[in-house]
């Protein structure tokens, strides 16, 4: 009596292994893919094209249905061509110069961005083209000074006393003096709340400018300053009284204001125009040294002319030094203009709502350069001091991550380091007047860093050069603790130094002059001096994820903090994960302390390590619709909700990739060759030899051959020919096994069948049974054996068959 054990031919579950292999699973499938009841081969991925020597891929960007090229050629980045279709068009055009390696590569929106070992690079894509965007040339230089002054003459009434004075020298009762108190407070409130409406000021105000975005987030925000030719004392108003001290006539609170002047030195660069909204000037709400809540007053009678009964009255004064401390911790700003022309901007003639020519230019302005006066417009936009210091230090450093990934329009980066950038310069804190002579200029900041005092160091050339600095000196780095200048000009220099300190928001740091009142700095007898390197500046955000907002990878949302651990790489879960876990789409954070996994909220945040497994980086991470796969001392693993669970062992793969079109983990070997494992741990090894896999979207994937050669791996070409080697683990069946049933049906085979007998351990043993087939095969194939059976058998397959060939199981036919 006769039976058939039926060998159902499946991927590999783990790689070769000469010694053991497990029962009824191969150790070799080359061109073969599993599908229902077998394997079946796979086509040839289809060729796009063939890079120049010296090209390297470096991201392909989906948009507008068409996919573009961008590539890498002598410390250059070219947009290589565009496929639109089946079509390939070669554009070949120079994007920007490049001198550092590329870390990664992220598509948002309308940007890629580039993480390098300088910094992030930008790229912004309009009208076919990509142009890359600097961040320093989207910062105008202005400078912000007093523009005209006028004086507003407040009526005070007439007031009666509440009783008679015999003596001008006795005090006032109480009554009265809170009466004339009441009264004038009231009238100088009421007269400055008036001309503050109309954009004008009575006393010192502190003011910046920010750059806004198309989004209305905020890009980059100058560093404040103070705005006024110190203190406005409130005036001594004299009343005459009539001859029997028992009334006041009324009088005249003389109030001088003056309106906020903009004097334009460089505008933003014309690439910017489609990004930026506008540049709005910000104030924040006077802290008025008049102290409304006591007067000061004494009686007067005149010696000359006609003889009059007067009381001289004013309202008393902080001291200047606690009014730059007040106005430097400000929690509120409110917006003062907006300019929305840029070209005018460019053109050093600001226009912008509410804004005109200033009348008077006696302030002494950059000649010959316009300074524009803020005239009354009524604005709701109010910035808090939190979130100018999150925008402050966002682009006061240039981010080198060890991750970045996109999601849900969100630009998620992680780990790595910050190098400080001095977007800072002297011209936004100088005040008003400029002589004609060019000179050079030096500043020199400390700052407290996690290696201890560090320079940074600056130094530039001006056609002018500024005669006096601002009352308050700050700077965008909340951790400076000193400043230095100097100013070369006509063979003399000029310098200053201080000490900085943080202000209460930790938004700046900085430092007031006692007088509040602009200095000319002193001269240095020395007339040179020598400009030193500066330090190369980095803090670590090793455990820090920073967040972009939505579609707007230049803009910081919030950041987290994931632990004392360094982020390695960032997924995220597609699938909803538990109703009340981690907002229910958590944020998973692979770490060296082991996997996080976070809410995916904007609000508290909820962060727990969840397992302790280690990933190398981010190219050991593939996100799926079902979980996330991730590869960790050679194994693979899949993590679904908060759990790991093995899925085969492995060689170490120096990038692993999910394949939605076939649902399999494509994994690069450091030898260049592809692997495609499937969720339940079988692999496949495919035709092509890599050198990288690039992924468009979510609706494309290249790759990258050895041979400069882009290849599409979402599209398998049909072949006539197609080679394939199936070869099985070693498996033992009880009983003699008498034939071999072979079940391929196709047309156009060449192919050769083997069955092997081993006798202990070894590669292949003997050939106990070998046919080869030409040409087509409709039915089963049974071959008897041709020697003695073997306790252990092999199943090969090799040769060629084309694309879409079906092999089924292998029947081993022996009595029972």
């Amino acid at each position: 009596m006769r039976k058939t054990n039926h060998i159902i031919l499946q991927a590999a579950q783990q790689r070769y292994n000469n010694r053991h292999g497990d029962i009824g699973v191969a150790e070799e499938a080359q061109g073969l893919r599993e599908c229902d009841g077998g394997l079946t081969v796979i086509g040839k991925n289809r060729r796009i094209i063939e890079l120049p020597a010296g090209d390297s891929l470096v991201i392909v960007d989906h948009r507008n249905d068409k996919d573009y090229f961008i590539t890498h050629r002598n410390n250059t980045l070219m947009l290589f061509g565009e496929k639109d279709g089946d079509n390939f068009k070669i554009i070949d055009t120079k994007i920007c110069n490049i001198e550092s390696e590329i870390l990664s590569s992220v598509l948002l929106d309308r940007f890629v961005v580039l993480s390098t070992g300088k910094g992030s690079i930008y790229l912004h894509f309009s009208n076919g083209k990509y142009t890359a965007i600097d961040i320093n040339k989207a910062i105008p230089d202005i400078i912000i000074s007093a523009g005209e002054s006028s004086t507003t003459y407040a009526t005070i009434d007439a007031y009666a006393f509440n009783g008679t004075y015999t003596q001008w020298q006795a005090p006032l009762n109480s009554t009265d003096e809170k009466a004339l108190r009441t009264n004038l407070a009231n009238t100088y409130n009421n007269t400055t709340s008036q001309l503050n409406r109309q954009g004008r000021f009575v006393q010192p105000i502190i003011a910046r400018y920010a750059v806004r975005l198309w989004d209305n987030s905020l890009l980059w925000v100058s560093a404040p300053v103070i705005v006024g030719n110190g203190i406005q004392g409130a005036s001594k108003v004299e009343m005459e009284s009539n001859s029997t001290l028992t009334a006041l006539d009324s009088s005249s609170l003389a109030i001088k204001s003056y309106g906020v002047a903009l004097t334009v030195k460089s505008g933003c660069s014309i690439e910017w125009d489609n990004l930026i909204k506008s540049i709005d000037v910000f104030y924040a709400d006077t802290s008025d040294p008049v102290n409304t809540s006591n007067i000061n007053y004494r009686f007067v009678t005149t010696s000359q002319g006609t003889r009059k009964n007067l009381l001289e009255i004013s309202l008393s004064s902080l001291n200047s030094l606690a009014l730059g401390e007040r106005l430097a911790n400000s929690s509120k700003w409110k917006l003062l203009t907006r300019i929305t022309d840029l070209k005018s901007l460019r053109e050093l003639n600001a226009q912008g709502v509410g804004l005109s020519k200033c009348a008077d230019t006696t302030g002494g302005y950059l000649s010959p350069n316009t300074a524009i006066t803020y005239r009354y417009e009524i604005y709701s936009d109010i910035a808090g001091a939190d979130d100018l210091a999150t925008v402050c230090r966002n682009i006061s450093s240039e981010m080198k991550p060890a991750t970045a990934i996109s999601h849900s329009g969100q630009l998620y980066r992680g780990g790595g380091s910050a190098q400080y950038v001095n977007r800072w310069n002297i011209f936004q804190s100088s005040h008003s007047d400029f002589s004609n002579y060019p000179c050079n200029i030096y500043t020199e900041l400390t700052l407290r860093s996690q290696d201890g005092e560090r320079r940074l160091v600056d130094s530039y050339y001006s056609p002018t050069t500024p005669m006096m600095l601002n009352a308050l000196m700050a700077f965008p780095f909340p951790e400076a603790v000193k400043v230095k200048i100097k100013i070369s000009s006509m063979g003399l220099v000029a310098c200053y130094e201080n000490s900085l300190k943080a202000n209460e928001s930790g938004e700046f740091a900085y430092c007031v002059k006692p007088t509040l009142l602009p200095q000319l700095p002193p001269i240095d007898t020395e007339g040179v001096f020598h400009i030193p390197e500066t330090d190369n500046i980095t803090c670590s955000t090793h455990n820090q994820l920073l967040i972009s907002v939505a579609n707007n990878p230049l803009a910081l949302s919030s950041a987290a903090v994931i632990g004392d651990s360094d982020i390695r790489g960032v997924a995220f879960a597609m699938r909803q994960v538990s109703a009340n876990l981690f907002n229910k789409y958590p944020i998973y954070i692979f770490t060296t302390q082991g996997i996080f996994a976070m809410s995916a909220d904007s609000g508290t945040r909820l962060i727990r390590r969840i397992d302790s497994r280690i990933v190398v980086c981010s190219k050991h991470i593939a996100q799926t619709p079902d979980g996330v796969f991730f590869l960790s001392n050679g194994a693979i693993y899949a993590l679904s909700s908060t759990k790991a669970t093995k899925i085969t062992e492995c060689d170490n793969y120096r990038q692993i990739v999910w394949n939605d079109t076939f649902g399999e983990l494509l994994c690069l070997d450091n030898d260049c060759s592809l692997t495609a494992i499937t969720p339940n741990g079988h692999y496949n090894s495919t035709h092509e030899k890599l050198l990288k896999i690039v992924r468009s979207g979510e609706l494309s994937m290249y790759g990258y051959t050895i041979n400069r050669e882009i290849i599409d791996l979402y599209n398998e070409e049909s072949i006539d020919q197609c080679t394939v080697k199936f070869l099985s683990h070693p498996f033992a069946l009880p009983g003699t096994i008498n034939a071999t049933e072979w079940n391929i049906y196709g047309d156009n085979l060449d192919l050769q069948l083997t069955l092997y007998g081993e006798v202990g351990d070894s590669c292949h043993g003997e050939i106990l049974s070998q046919t080869s087939i030409s040409g087509s095969l409709n039915s089963p194939l049974i071959i008897p054996l041709l020697s003695a059976p073997r306790k252990v058998y092999r199943i090969e397959i090799t040769g060629t068959m084309p694309t879409g060939t079906i092999l089924h199981g292998v029947g081993l036919i022996m009595n029972k």
